[in-house]
């Protein structure tokens, strides 16, 4: 585990997003490093600037969860809203499986 965290760690220092995201998830379930909602939450916020979605969605659910982060609903659809827009762009993506693809 350390090991692992320690990479990921030295390529989300260096700005590569997907690292940035895995490192997130290391903070919030406490995999090979001590659990931080905080550290988590700027992570992920870092991976979610650079354009991955399941860092996007995952900052949504800090908002509304209040994860890292003061609760706010409204930024928490916001992000949801600008992800739906991102993924809307995708012409096979009808409304019913973008719900279900964000709710899940």
């Amino acid at each position: 585990d350390q090991i692992f965290v320690s990479l990921v760690q030295e390529s989300a220092q260096q700005g590569i997003a997907r690292a940035q995201y895995k490192l997130a998830e290391c903070y919030f379930m406490g995999f090979g490093v001590e659990a931080s909602q905080d550290i988590g939450f700027e992570w992920c916020q870092k991976a979610a600037q650079q354009g991955i979605p399941n860092a996007q969605y995952r900052l949504s659910e800090c908002y509304f969860n209040g994860q890292g982060v003061a609760a706010t609903t409204e930024l928490g659809f916001f992000g949801l809203k600008m992800l739906l827009n991102r993924e809307w762009k995708r012409p096979s993506l009808d409304w019913q499986t973008a719900m279900k693809w964000v709710l899940a």
